[in-house]
């Protein structure tokens, strides 16, 4: 199972909140909030680069592999 690590990335930039990192890249709250609770079935490629550009990291930053028992 792949999952998102946007709250990990965000706290090592002390970036606390979902609205603050709204505010930051202009994405949609839903967007933001949806990634960041591992909620999210899909994110587009431009939300990415918007996220990565924010962060200042690579794409495999925001996620992680955890196989399935």
């Amino acid at each position: 199972m792949v999952r998102f690590r946007l709250h990990v990335a965000m706290a090592e930039r002390n970036i606390l909140t979902i609205k603050e990192m709204v505010k930051l890249t202009g994405l949609e709250r839903n967007t933001v909030s949806f990634i960041y609770h591992n909620k999210a079935k899909m994110v587009n490629l431009k939300t990415l680069d918007t996220l990565c550009k924010v962060l200042k990291c690579a794409p495999g930053d925001l996620f992680e592999f955890a196989p399935e028992s």
